[in-house]
């Protein structure tokens, strides 16, 4: 019974991990496409056309 809670423990701190790594890279490759948009939320600059881009900002 000793070694269950070490792999549940090892399993949440990988995946916390690859949480923190995976999504700077996700907003530094969507800041770097849309440079003039850094500011806003990426996922709402993607969806929105540029007439409400303008108007959020």
């Amino acid at each position: 019974m000793f070694p269950y809670p070490t792999l549940l423990r090892r399993c949440s701190e990988t995946t916390i991990i690859l949480r923190t790594i995976t999504i700077p890279l996700g907003d530094s490759s969507e800041s770097s496409r849309k440079s003039s948009a850094s500011d806003s939320p990426p996922d709402r600059d993607v969806h929105a056309p540029a007439a409400d881009r303008a108007l959020l900002n």
